[in-house]
């Protein structure tokens, strides 16, 4: 049977409406009880759902996964076409869809795989058991009618704990989560007391403290495995660089932290604007780094984002650096990803300390240390403009 002959016939005339989320006039609306109907678990929303049938033709075909932009193994997609023809039941576990009226056809809110699955073995002519047409050509699914964030959190679930396919990567679910708080997902506690003006605080307005506890809080409930123990990594890689800007929008963490890839590009890319000459033409840089001026000054670049490495390798390092290259400055490029609004400052004129000690009481090594912006002031002020936001002499 072709994909034409399995269009069921849609008759405006009766039946169950959908209508599309962003209403366009009074024709957005398919009538859904044209399709073969069954109740189907569905573990993302953990409940039965009424599914619906819905050729394959009917269903947005070139749309990709937001969720994996790096899309996925051909070889994943295989295997689970071979698990949904050997499976005595067919498709047990349904897809979600959400009516399209500007396209006439089916979004896809989640089971992308299943559906390129599903399309695979129609290709091939393989059977897919409890189809309601003796030659399948459709796929079993849900049809979703919900808020943006809602869609986000939907996919979410689905990618962050999907067996057996793979699951989503940490910077997949970094940008779906980046989503989802930018939709206003967050924007309440995932079950708020109506007494409790905290619970439903906009995300905005929180405290650094209290916008990691929100995010834990939803990011536990949709995927169990990235909001519990890996949840530090998935928080430190949302506030990052300026709350994820790499992401096209962040958090809005007061306090802000820094890989030291993005530091080594700022100071290559500012360079003249806060007295590294010698970086001008330079395009990567990393720890350790000697560029020689027009005035055949050598100086070497470090980069910190701990407080901690002065205790580490970095005075070594550079002094031997300094020793063995004849280098004539030192200039360390530093940020502390483990402070905060609060200590930040008192990190700062401490690093700086021992760095002074090590000059006067082992050798004279380092000459200055440029710190990233810190906060929202410092932000706009400073890092906005291409400058860093503070320069202390040693």
């Amino acid at each position: 049977m072709s994909k034409q002959q399995s269009l069921p016939n849609l008759n405006p005339s009766k039946g169950t409406w959908v209508k599309a989320k962003n209403f366009l006039g009074k024709g957005n609306k398919v009538n859904l009880t044209s399709f073969p109907t069954r109740k189907m678990f569905c573990p993302v929303t953990g409940k039965k759902e009424k599914c619906y049938y819905i050729p394959l033709g009917m269903i947005n075909s070139s749309e990709m996964n937001p969720m994996r932009p790096g899309g996925t193994p051909s070889q994943n997609i295989t295997e689970i076409m071979e698990d949904l023809v050997a499976i005595p039941e067919g498709q047990i576990e349904p897809g979600c869809l959400e009516w399209n009226a500007t396209t006439d056809q089916f979004d896809k809110v989640f089971s992308f795989n299943r559906f390129r699955a599903i399309c695979k073995a129609d290709e091939k002519g393989l059977q897919i058991a409890n189809t309601p047409t003796p030659d399948g050509g459709g796929m079993w699914a849900w049809v979703f009618s919900g808020t943006p964030a809602e869609k986000t959190r939907l996919r979410i679930r689905e990618n962050g704990n999907k067996r057996p396919g793979k699951s989503a990567t940490k910077g997949e679910i970094v940008k779906g989560f980046l989503k989802y708080i930018s939709e206003g997902g967050c924007d309440q506690a995932l079950n708020p007391e109506p007494g409790n003006i905290l619970d439903h605080t906009a995300f905005s307005l929180l405290t650094d403290k209290d916008k990691r506890a929100r995010a834990k809080e939803h990011l536990k409930e949709m995927a169990p495995q990235w909001g519990g123990r890996k949840f530090t990594g998935i928080w430190n890689a949302m506030t990052r660089n300026n709350g994820g800007t790499t992401q096209g929008f962040g958090i809005g963490a007061s306090y802000k932290t820094w890989d030291k890839s993005v530091m080594q590009k700022f100071a290559c890319a500012h360079a003249s604007k806060n007295g590294c000459n010698g970086l001008a033409n330079v395009t990567e840089i990393e720890s350790g780094f000697v560029v020689t001026d027009r005035n055949k000054k050598k100086t070497a670049y470090y980069f910190v984002n701990n407080y901690k490495e002065h205790h580490g390798a970095l005075p070594t390092n550079a002094t031997k650096k300094k020793v063995k290259e004849n280098v004539d400055e030192v200039v360390v490029i530093a940020c502390f990803n483990d402070a905060s609004v609060a200590t930040f400052a008192t990190k700062r004129s401490d690093f700086a300390d021992e760095l002074r000690w090590w000059n006067n009481n082992i050798k004279k090594v380092f000459t200055k240390v440029l710190y990233m912006s810190a906060d929202d002031t410092e932000m706009t002020t400073f890092h906005n403009v291409g400058k860093f936001a503070k320069e202390v002499i040693l």
